[in-house]
């Protein structure tokens, strides 16, 4: 299934995945800012990166060094090993940083970098075991290898956020009004609250409806907005493809969907759409605008 999917139906454990979301931290060296990803191969840790705006981190000189340790390294583990942005894939040899700047510092540790196996063309950040000297150097390491990664961006990545586009439909008076909830953008590896309002306070039965398009109907089967009045809703729209359904029962006027965001750092910059269609009486229908939410960190 893929992260949109898994995005959409919900097939996560949000609670679990919040204090994993990653935490930015500015240095005072360089004014850049740093996060700590959990394990992943080092390609995977610089497509991050990438996604963040950025790449693995950049180590430019011996203050750049001790920061980094002292920010991540705190209570590690000897043999811990974080990856940063060296490497020498494209020739043997021949260190470079991937963010393209020019290497005028280097720390590798004893023996380092060995290539050992004929293949460690990725450097990362080494807590050497006392028994080898001890303290925080470099090392090279596998393409297969799962470490944590150093990502490195000049800007803060965007958190996420929500707009509102187009235009609902009154039912008995009211025309719902679909937002998110504030302080709470869609961020990977946290929960999010879309939230309708303005409805009356009888039972009503808000039908959340979450899509990949806001120009064309699941399938590309007709374009979007469509008429509903087709259907007997004079003044109604669907604004938003139906890849993903969910209904509730309220009688307080409002009512919310929680939607869990994977934590998966392909997901920053993806956009999905949701609209609501509030269910009053068999016979009486009205439909909120449209809403898009933009996935951040």
């Amino acid at each position: 299934m893929s992260p949109m999917h898994k995005l959409l139906f919900g097939f996560v454990l949000a609670g679990s995945l919040q204090a994993q979301t990653p935490q930015w931290i500015q240095s005072p060296l360089n004014n850049r800012f740093y996060a700590l990803l959990p394990a992943m191969t080092w390609a995977q840790g610089e497509q991050a990166a990438v996604a963040a705006g950025g790449h693995l981190a950049t180590v430019r000189n011996a203050a750049e060094h001790v920061w980094l340790v002292q920010t991540f390294g705190v209570g590690a583990a000897q043999d811990t090993r974080y990856w940063i942005g060296f490497t020498d894939e494209v020739a043997e040899g021949s260190w470079q940083w991937i963010s393209g700047e020019p290497v005028t510092y280097t720390n590798w540790g004893l023996w380092e970098p060995d290539n050992a196996g004929g293949n460690q063309d990725y450097g990362a950040l080494w807590l050497i075991p006392n028994s080898y000297g001890g303290g925080w150097r470099w090392s090279d390491d596998y393409s297969t290898s799962v470490l944590p990664s150093i990502v490195e961006v000049a800007l803060l990545p965007p958190v996420g956020s929500y707009a509102t586009f187009g235009s609902g439909c009154m039912g008995q008076g009211l025309i719902p009004a679909l937002d998110g909830v504030a302080g709470e953008p869609p961020r990977i590896g946290a929960t999010t609250r879309m939230r309708v309002t303005n409805l009356p306070t009888q039972v009503t039965i808000p039908i959340f409806v979450l899509g990949l398009s806001n120009t064309f109907a699941s399938g590309a089967t007709y374009a979007l907005p469509f008429d509903l009045g087709v259907l007997g809703w004079p003044g109604c729209s669907q604004l938003v493809s139906t890849e993903s359904t969910n209904f509730t029962i309220t009688t307080t006027g409002q009512a919310e969907y929680t939607l869990a965001v994977p934590l998966s750092y392909t997901l920053p910059g993806f956009v999905f759409y949701a609209q609501a269609f509030v269910l009053y009486t068999p016979t009486v229908v009205a439909v909120s605008n449209g809403l898009i939410g933009t996935v951040g960190y």
